[in-house]
């Protein structure tokens, strides 16, 4: 991955993202967005960790045959797809292993705490397939259940699994969740075998392992319909899995605790014949009896019988070189650039192997770099060095989503200088705030939904001598950066129409006008006959209503400057793409060389609205696509711009 690249593409694409959006056509509001983001950026710094490979165990996969049998071990290694074939000349990590002896010879529970990428998924799945092809084989009923948060999770298992179970032979699984058909096909099910398709066939003959979530397992439970599935597995059930449990906190902690309980009751087994294992790059902290604690609270067995186990990064040797780097311009000048002959860049090596991760800025330190690009480029110059092995790193970039524009009551108020235009209403800001650094209130930014125009709103109070004052409404100072636009439409319109009653609009001061001219003190205190505002307030037959003094249309849901996360998620969906390996293994239906990202929000309501969107907007741009190319194409064939188009 270029991060140069992507930083600096990223950061235009939003910025002429949101100018598209906010200043269609005011030259001099684009310009000053332009500064202001220069100043408030959209991207924060990026943050670097180090992917040195974990530490391997001693032995490769096939010499561990004190743990699984030959037969077992040859089956996984005559995989033929490489990306889910365990060859016997590999060497597991040393990680790996423990889990594999902790799991089979100790019948302990674990929790794996390693890293993205350590092969946390090999931790649990070799044993608990390996236990049930030894003990279980070819039987009706579940012997592991493996939790997953999310239905993508399960997906990203499914092909894995299906990869070795079809070499095993005498093993099953099944997917039960909201995707999972009632019934299908008898010949569709054969093609389909060792995986069970159906819900028919899941209650008629369940499989030894069941991939679900939560909400599933919750519903087989209680379901009447899903009772012949329990009554069929009773006395059966080994293992229990819980992927990502860093995402079990708080009330879904306490709610999972419960549902394994109910589920031991319900399959009528013994919890201390039940193993479990739970994988996460980030429960809590690296505390191990914090997570004992953790483990035993949330899975109802004692502390004694569960094991933490994390894994090491290992920092390949290299022999240190005398190479002394005069400054960074002067090695921009050379045609092939590899950092590793440098001992600064060996300095950085070591430095971000022995911290794990490292802001930007921490890492180009001993580079003494100001510019952000330039320290991005050392990054890909370090990550490229001795043909991309001498610092592997990932990147984090974090882009923050805009809960309002806020603007000065100040008129005076010279935070920008000459960067603002006179025409605009005010000195911006993209954080909330409800005091510019020059004293005075700020009021949020909006638009007439009617003629477009710019006004600030604000809520307004009085104190007990008659003066009235205004300031933020608390509603906007808490803003949530996942929200999805328009997610309820019906419920938005309530909303506005209940503020617009506690709601004070003020719009820019115009020569003509009927309406009260205003201005502010630093106290937010409305001062009537003053030059810098005008108040939309109008009295009319049904008392005081808001009224835009440029259009005199009714002020109702009036347009805000915000950013959402689906916004930005959407706006940077190819960018990212871009920067994705292609698939290995492709066909005719792969979509562009097989490049792909998963994002998720914080709701799956909201994930479900943004992939919506998001394939609106990509349908959208390829539609302008193929209109564009078949202009020009026209145009090469003789179509002179003034003659028009054909109905074609």
């Amino acid at each position: 991955m270029n991060y140069m690249e992507f930083y600096k593409k990223a950061e235009g694409r939003l910025t002429d993202s949101i100018l598209s959006l906010w200043a269609t056509g005011n030259k001099e509001m684009q310009k000053y967005l332009r500064y202001l983001f220069t100043k408030e950026k959209l991207l924060s710094e990026p943050v670097f960790q180090s992917t040195f490979g974990w530490e391997p165990a001693k032995n490769v996969f096939g010499e561990q045959d004190n743990l699984f049998d030959k037969k077992f071990i040859n089956s996984l290694d005559s995989i033929k797809n490489e990306e889910y074939r365990f060859p016997n000349d590999r060497l597991p990590y040393k990680h790996q292993v423990e889990s594999w002896k902790t799991l089979l010879e100790e019948n302990k529970s674990i929790v794996v705490t390693t890293g993205t990428g350590s092969g946390k998924t090999e931790c649990f799945m070799l044993p608990v397939l390996y236990d049930i092809y030894k003990n279980n084989p070819n039987e009706i009923g579940i012997n592991a259940i493996f939790l997953y948060p999310l239905n993508a999770l399960i997906g990203s298992q499914k092909k894995r699994v299906d990869a070795w179970t079809r070499v095993l032979k005498n093993i099953n699984y099944g997917i039960y969740n909201g995707k999972t058909p009632e019934q299908i096909k008898e010949e569709d099910q054969k093609k389909s075998f060792p995986e069970i398709v159906s819900r028919k066939k899941l209650r008629e003959t369940p499989p030894q392992v069941l991939f679900t979530n939560p909400t599933m397992l919750e519903y087989i439970l209680v379901r009447n319909k899903d009772s012949e599935l329990l009554e069929k597995s009773q006395g059966k059930l080994r293992w229990i899995l819980l992927d990502e449990a860093h995402t079990l906190t708080g009330s879904k902690a306490t709610e999972m605790a419960m549902l394994i309980r109910r589920v031991i009751e319900a399959f009528k087994v013994d919890i201390n014949d039940v193993r479990f294992a739970a994988t996460s790059a980030t429960v809590g902290d690296d505390n191990k009896e914090h997570l004992l604690k953790y483990m035993s609270g949330l899975c109802g067995i004692p502390e004694n019988n569960i094991r933490v186990i994390g894994g090491k990064r290992v920092l390949p040797h290299i022999d240190e070189p005398n190479g002394e780097l005069k400054s960074f311009m002067e090695l921009q000048k050379n045609k092939k650039i590899d950092m590793s002959i440098y001992r600064v860049a060996h300095k950085i090596r070591k430095n971000l192997y022995n911290n794990g991760s490292l802001t930007l800025s921490e890492l180009t330190s001993p580079l003494r770099i100001n510019n952000i690009y330039d320290r991005l480029k050392a990054v890909d110059y370090l990550s490229e060095s001795a043909n991309n092995t001498f610092l592997p790193v990932r990147g984090h970039f974090f882009a923050r989503g805009i809960g309002g524009v806020y603007v000065c009551t100040n008129p005076l108020c010279n935070k920008h200088g000459k960067n603002k235009s006179k025409e605009l209403i005010g000195s911006f800001s993209t954080y909330t705030s409800e005091e510019c650094e020059c004293g005075y209130k700020m009021l949020e930014l909006v638009a007439c939904r009617s003629c477009g125009r710019h006004l600030l709103v604000g809520e307004s109070k009085y104190d007990n001598n008659g003066n009235e004052y205004i300031k933020i409404p608390s509603s906007r100072l808490s803003h949530e950066a996942f929200y999805i636009e328009n997610q309820d439409s019906q419920d938005e319109e309530d909303q506005e129409t209940e503020e617009s009653g506690q709601s004070i609009y003020f719009a820019k001061a115009i020569k003509s006008t009927n309406f009260p001219t205003i201005d502010f003190d630093n106290n937010g205190k409305i001062k009537y006959g003053g030059k810098a505002f005008v108040l939309s307030r109008k009295n009319s037959g049904h008392g005081e209503t808001n009224v835009c003094p440029n259009c005199n249309a009714s002020i109702r849901n009036p347009i805000h400057f915000r950013i959402s996360a689906s916004f930005i998620n959407q706006s940077l969906a190819d960018l990212i793409l871009e920067q994705t390996p292609t698939a290995i293994s492709q066909t005719e239906y792969t979509l562009w060389s097989g490049h792909k990202y998963i994002s998720f929000t914080d709701s799956r309501q909201g994930t479900a609205k943004v992939s919506h969107q998001i394939n609106i907007g990509n349908e959208q741009n390829w539609v302008q696509s193929q209109v564009y190319h078949m202009l020009c194409e026209k145009r090469m064939n003789g179509l002179v711009q003034n003659s028009g188009l054909s109905v074609e």
